[in-house]
């Protein structure tokens, strides 16, 4: 009796631990996520958010005043991600169904003569996912996005993300 009351309890432990543990991209930890179909600069030049990012005729997103970094792919927009600032930042990147990108407002970002980068308090980055091109008569004429409202750093002002703990 007490051999099988022990392992019915190491059996429920078990699968407790099984079940907490996810490194699943598709956890969504934003509030509200928005979902926007960026048209290129040729059928439109829809701009992401309150950034200058565009598409480029060429489908590659493209700031003058914004950066971006790419995250990789992913199943979708996922758990927020801490600024990545000291990975290249750049100015244009691929425009890649089924990747996460981070875009910065360079305005808002320090670099220090150690090469590394920080944000101004009370400054925003925006963290986005390409869920798939626009097609229109087999040309791509640009891409659905999926964003969180504006990602403020920790400890400034409200986030649009969870509390995370």
């Amino acid at each position: 009796m007490k051999k099988s009351l022990f392992f019915q309890v190491l059996l429920m432990a078990n699968l407790c631990l099984c079940m907490s543990c996810s490194d699943d991209d598709s956890v969504n930890e934003f509030d509200s996520v928005n979902t926007l179909n960026m048209l290129n600069a040729e059928h439109g030049r829809t701009l992401l958010g309150e950034s200058d990012i565009f598409i480029t005729e060429e489908n590659n997103f493209q700031g003058i005043s914004f950066s971006l970094v790419e995250l990789g792919s992913s199943k979708g927009l996922g758990k927020v991600v801490d600024p990545k600032l000291n990975k290249e930042r750049m100015r244009k990147l691929a425009v890649l169904p089924g990747n996460r990108y981070q875009i910065f407002d360079e305005d808002q970002i320090l670099k220090f003569p150690s090469g590394k980068s920080a944000m101004q308090l009370g400054s925003f980055y925006y963290q986005i996912y390409v869920a798939s091109e626009i097609q229109k008569e087999g040309e791509n004429i640009g891409a659905v996005v999926k964003f969180a409202p504006k990602i403020h750093q920790r400890g400034t002002e409200k986030s649009s993300c969870r509390n995370r703990k």
